[in-house]
């Protein structure tokens, strides 16, 4: 018997060519290869797995396969995050259950997102002339707050006073507008500012306001005239985030869909994303893949033209290209021996080389060289580079910095009966304390 011709889905075609994505930024999107999308809209597929709908109904607002051109299932089996009641579990839980679903509804779907917790007065009237001067203003506090978060640390400024900030400048955003050319680039300017606090309340610690406000952040970036970089810089960072918290299949799924930017990206930023994912591959012990996403990383930095980089991204220099690479090798070499004298090297020349300006960069590379070398049971340099990491540390307010050196001194435990490493323990001890 002859098999039946499939029918092209064209609800699903039309939905994403009403989105203005190409099948390649839809994939992205969607946490798909492009070739699932094209067997999508051919028809060849009748229903996707059920992760699939859910951020498929995030990205149209839908809530059955059927609005989506599919065949049908059981509604409970691919209820969305934006169906969730509010009342169903804690906001920490639906945000573990589905960051994902969120990330991608705050981008690119239409319905409100109750995840949102107040920070866009979407509903609100705003009756006031917004015009280029406004957009100088955000830009020149977002330049302010990227300043103080580099030198002194996220807990510089409190979480508050964070929170008012972007409630402030978003107002703007429902305001009257000379132009679409102005209304965009206000956009624009609020997004990356959202993006600056958030992750200065990740440097805090405060991981539910920061991803809060991350994606704000990204529902502001639709309007923007940068949509797809500032999604990259945004799941670039909510992705760093994620593997600080150890949920690396969110991390990963976080850099798939910044890839979708690719083509509008500068090379150091395309570079930055492989070196997430280098860190991330390590992390789950895959060493062919961190090897060639550090591989990866190193040919797009070196396509970099110097100096023509967008600030967003050109804090991402050659030391922290090395701090990341090394980060990834370092973990790696906790299983592969052959592969610590590279980790160190680049951990070294990340530490040596950072500018005053990325002193919480330098200590945070210096705490994970402590570690690489506490794994090599040296105790000697284990301490050395742990009291370089206080030193700086002490100097700094940044509870991610504390947090990171206090696992560090956990893990370096086993050699605290020598002197040296006995007493920089004991240094991170009292840091703790104090913080």
């Amino acid at each position: 018997m002859a098999e039946r011709p499939h029918r092209p889905n064209r609800t699903l075609t039309g939905l994403r060519v009403a989105l203005g994505m190409t099948q390649q930024q839809y994939a992205a999107a969607a946490g798909v290869s492009e070739r699932e999308v094209r067997d999508w809209e051919a028809g060849r597929v009748s229903c996707p797995q059920t992760w699939s709908l859910q951020r498929l109904h995030g990205l149209h607002g839908t809530s059955t396969p059927e609005d989506l051109g599919f065949a049908g299932r059981s509604r409970r089996a691919h209820q969305s995050a934006g169906t969730v009641e509010p009342g169903d579990q804690t906001e920490a839980a639906v945000y573990r259950r589905n960051l994902i679903g969120l990330v991608v509804a705050a981008a690119f779907g239409a319905q409100h997102l109750p995840a949102l917790g107040g920070l866009l007065a979407e509903d609100e009237p705003y009756d006031r002339q917004v015009g280029l001067g406004d957009v100088e203003r955000i830009t020149k506090a977002n330049a302010s707050l990227t300043s103080t978060d580099l030198m002194v640390g996220g807990a510089a400024v409190p979480v508050d006073v964070l929170m008012r900030q972007f409630r402030t400048k978003s107002a703007l955003l429902y305001g009257r507008f000379a132009s679409d050319a102005t209304r965009a680039a206000t956009h624009s300017a609020v997004a990356h500012l959202g993006s600056t606090i958030a992750w200065m309340m990740f440097d805090q610690g405060r991981h539910l306001n920061s991803r809060q406000m991350y994606l704000a952040s990204l529902r502001i970036a639709k309007g923007a005239d940068d949509t797809w970089a500032l999604r990259a810089v945004i799941c670039s960072e909510m992705a760093r985030q994620a593997r600080h918290c150890r949920a690396f299949e969110e991390a990963e799924e976080l850099i798939g869909i910044a890839h979708g930017a690719d083509s509008q990206l500068p090379a150091t930023a395309r570079a930055e994303l492989h070196a997430i994912s280098a860190s991330i591959a390590a992390a789950n012990g895959d060493r062919t893949r961190t090897i060639d996403q550090i591989r990866r990383a190193e040919d797009e930095f070196g396509r970099a033209k110097k100096g023509t980089d967008p600030a967003w991204i050109a804090w991402f220099t050659p030391a922290e290209l090395a701090g990341d690479t090394g980060e990834a090798m370092a973990v790696l070499a906790q299983h592969h021996d052959d592969l610590r004298a590279d980790a160190a090297a680049r951990l070294t020349a990340s530490a040596r080389s950072h500018q005053p300006s990325a002193q919480r960069s330098a200590a945070l590379t210096m705490t994970r060289l402590a570690e690489l070398h506490a794994a090599d049971h040296n105790p000697t340099r284990a301490a050395r580079a742990t009291h370089q990491a206080v030193d700086l540390a002490e100097r700094l307010r940044s509870p991610r910095l504390t947090e990171t050196l206090n696992t560090a001194a956990t893990t370096m435990s086993p050699l605290a009966a020598h002197p040296d490493m006995a007493s920089a323990i004991a240094r991170i001890r009292a840091l703790t304390v104090t913080a």
